[in-house]
């Protein structure tokens, strides 16, 4: 309560948190009458039947000490805690080294960023250790104020399958290369592909390429060939209306140039010097050095270019978009969007109904005891038993309430580790080029010299210049 009342002439309240691990007080207490008001305040707490509540003599000093405004009014004073939970810790893959990263080595002495070399090594030879696998570690359950436990969890175990050409340790934490080849990692499935070598083109005399591993192809890729690989596939030279499916990375040292019906897909990231009128798919990260032409790009990661320009067609990408030139000055339609990842989406909108369907569940549950509380003397042995099992469910329901909203919390966080999507285009965006962010859409109706980056603001798409904050809204 905020004023006095005739059960408590004092002007003070005490509150419960929301989470229980807390007992606070606000309010005003009276200097010529503090021993009566801690004793009031005492028998608030006991009413509350929380534990812990301090004797006299330590809570006299609790208000003694405490923080008051110019009006001596005291707030947000904590009475009573509890103990939180310690979360669990998830296992974990220590790595022996960088053997995925996609970042690109920086010339020392230029500055300037080489996009033909990764810090990211995946080749390894035999025996040689890849990674060490931690387990995870349960948390340690909490008390509220109520002597109530707090779950705190178990944390969970790595996900992953071991494929071709990986072994374990003798203590099973270890993990070792069985021969020499290519890692890769994708789908929590970790392999070592074997590699397969062609010293020339892919074409008539090599004939298509099936392989469970990585491609080399030191040339290449004729009209009509078709590749799939399991693995990555590197081109050292140019790839021309064919169609490959990779399931790792594809590396195109000059180009790809498409055609009517034919597909480029690859499970990993892209590489390639410039795209001609190519269809193409990836699931991580498009790079390319040049230019891109009347193609078709879609990727769940970010599309890069900021050297080229990008002329007709369209990128869709999850992650961001940056650009050097987007469309001509023949006023060629081109499109860039990002878009929401669907599978994350959808996963964070079931977690979300899941934990809903348990709310609502023990709203009932606790409805219906406070129904019976008053009658519980005169329950049958049988309703006493359905009772007590009920009561033993909500603290099940409650620990997997818990865990749903950790695994939705790292939905989050993989959605936001993403950042603020935005398009960079760097030198100029011509006009009918549209970009797309989400359900936002600007189409650009003369050209917007650069450098700019398109972000969504409450005004829906806004540009804003790269190098300063005020925006150029729709």
């Amino acid at each position: 309560m905020s004023q006095a009342s005739k059960e408590n002439p004092f002007d003070f309240h005490v509150r419960v948190s929301d989470d229980r691990l807390s007992v606070t007080f606000e309010g005003i207490v009276p200097a010529d009458n503090r021993d009566e008001c801690a004793d009031a305040l005492l028998e608030e707490l006991a009413s509350l039947k929380v534990l812990d509540i301090p004797e006299k003599p330590a809570l006299l000093d609790l208000l003694s000490n405490a923080q008051a405004d110019e009006d001596g009014r005291i707030t947000n004073l904590t009475l009573v805690s509890g103990t939180p939970p310690v979360p669990p810790k998830d296992g974990h893959i220590e790595w022996a080294r960088d053997f995925f990263s996609s970042n690109f080595i920086i010339d020392e002495k230029t500055g300037m960023m080489n996009y033909r070399e990764h810090t990211g090594d995946p080749s390894v030879v035999e025996d040689e250790l890849i990674a060490t696998i931690h387990p995870p570690e349960d948390g340690q359950d909490g008390r509220d104020v109520f002597g109530k436990r707090i779950a705190a969890g178990k944390g969970k175990p790595v996900r992953i399958v071991l494929h071709a050409n990986v072994k374990t340790g003798e203590d099973g934490g270890k993990l070792f290369a069985q021969k020499r080849g290519r890692l890769r990692f994708s789908k929590q499935a970790l392999s070592v592909d074997p590699v397969y070598v062609i010293e020339g083109d892919v074409g008539l005399e090599s004939g298509n390429i099936e392989h469970p591993g990585a491609l080399f192809v030191h040339g290449d890729v004729q009209t009509g060939s078709r590749i799939r690989t399991e693995g990555d596939v590197e081109v050292t030279g140019i790839v021309e209306s064919a169609d490959i499916n990779a399931g790792g990375n594809l590396i195109v040292r000059r180009g790809i140039t498409g055609g009517n019906g034919h597909q480029i897909t690859a499970g990993g990231r892209v590489q390639v010097r410039f795209l001609i009128e190519t269809s193409l798919r990836a699931g991580e990260d498009v790079v390319v050095e040049s230019e891109m032409v009347n193609s078709n790009v879609v990727t769940r990661g970010s599309f890069i270019m900021p050297g080229g320009r990008l002329v007709g067609g369209s990128v869709t990408a999850q992650g961001n978009i940056h650009i050097r030139q987007a469309g001509s000055e023949g006023i060629v339609p081109t499109r860039l969007a990002i878009e929401l990842d669907p599978a994350l989406a959808r996963a964070i909108a079931e977690k979300e109904s899941e934990m809903k369907r348990l709310r609502d569940s023990l709203q009932k549950i606790k409805n219906s005891l406070s129904a019976v509380k008053s009658k519980k003397t005169s329950l049958s042995t049988e309703a006493r038993d359905a009772l007590a099992r009920l009561v033993n469910s909500i603290s099940d329901m409650q620990a997997t309430m818990h865990a749903l909203e950790s695994e939705r919390q790292e939905l989050l966080a993989q959605m936001r580790n993403r950042g603020r999507p935005q398009i960079i285009i760097q030198d100029v965006a011509y006009p009918e080029t549209t970009l797309d962010i989400y359900t936002h859409r600007m189409r650009v109706r003369e050209s917007i010299p650069g450098p700019l980056r398109a972000v969504t603001g409450k005004q829906g798409l806004e540009l804003q210049p790269v190098s300063a904050s005020p925006a150029r809204s729709k």
